[in-house]
């Protein structure tokens, strides 16, 4: 769930991964991660960052 960080803290709280652009302290309390910018293609951004993460894990747990 990607939202704008108005009136949607509770679908944040419940996505399996919640994405806010800024907006309320509810809002960015709920989210996994803040996108700070307007920047859409920062959401690209942090799924590519994961993905490399998880990589990084498999290959560390052999």
């Amino acid at each position: 769930m990607v939202g704008d960080g108005n009136n949607d803290a509770s679908a944040l709280a419940v996505a399996d991964i919640g994405i806010t652009m800024g907006g309320t302290q509810l809002a960015t309390d709920a989210a996994d991660a803040v996108i700070i910018s307007d920047d859409l293609e920062a959401v690209a951004e942090i799924f590519a960052i994961a993905a490399k993460t998880h990589r990084r894990i498999r290959q560390n747990l052999g």
